[in-house]
């Protein structure tokens, strides 16, 4: 038996934002104890872990080619599934009225739909500027976004969030995929604010205009300014 004795002290917030990191096996054993006991109790913290276990299993999918192969799951099924996880993870959100928690959820589902299959990229490159050129011809604006060391950008794709369509950079920062959504804001500037939402870890702020939104399943933040 271990050593120490489990006390169930976290609770549906505090767990919510260690799941990824419980899922990665990134926890020390009493926390990690502490969420285990907590999930088997709470059947939105399982819903959400399995939320977040599905899309891990859509990523390594696609990474290891698993939709081009026989006897694997089709680009439909990957699809489906992809939906399937975005009801789970923001199904019990929708009661929120906020349009900050709105907008929020949006960013989510249109990170959980990019790791459909085919669906990530538009254009690969590691070329920042290729990529605004790319974004140019296609939106009125899409400021270039040069990541930090720890981060790879990976390319870019046109999604749809909050009625119009938006720029989507997308980045790797070890083996999860990072989504940056910008787009103009009619606004003053926004200080950066992150939040939790179905496990997700999502940052906010406006700067000089522009609208940013960087959701990932990792709370190692981009944090992308100009």
């Amino acid at each position: 038996m271990p050593p120490w004795v489990i006390l169930v002290t976290v609770n549906c917030r505090e767990t919510e934002e260690l799941l990824g990191a419980y899922r990665d096996g990134q926890l020390a054993p009493p926390l990690r104890l502490e969420v285990e006991a907590h999930v088997r109790c709470c059947p939105a913290c399982t819903a959400t872990l399995r939320g977040l276990q599905a899309v891990s299993a859509i990523r390594l999918g696609l990474a290891g080619g698993v939709a081009r192969r026989a006897g694997r799951w089709p680009l439909v099924l990957l699809a489906a599934a992809a939906c399937v996880v975005a009801f789970m993870v923001l199904g019990t959100g929708s009661q929120s009225g906020s349009p900050e928690t709105a907008l929020a959820q949006e960013a989510v589902s249109a990170h959980i739909r990019s790791l459909q299959a085919d669906h990530l990229l538009d254009i690969a490159t590691r070329d920042v500027q290729t990529v605004q050129a790319w974004f140019a011809g296609r939106l009125v604006s899409a400021p270039g976004v040069a990541p930090p060391a720890a981060f790879e950008l990976l390319g870019g794709r046109l999604d749809y969030v909050n009625g119009h369509s938006v720029a989507a950079y997308v980045y790797r920062y070890r083996d999860h995929t990072v989504n940056l959504f910008t787009w103009p804001a009619g606004q003053a500037d926004e200080a950066p604010e992150s939040q939790s939402l179905g496990g997700f870890h999502v940052l906010h702020w406006i700067r000089a205009g522009t609208n940013w939104w960087e959701v990932s399943d990792t709370g190692v933040e981009l944090r992308v300014f100009d």
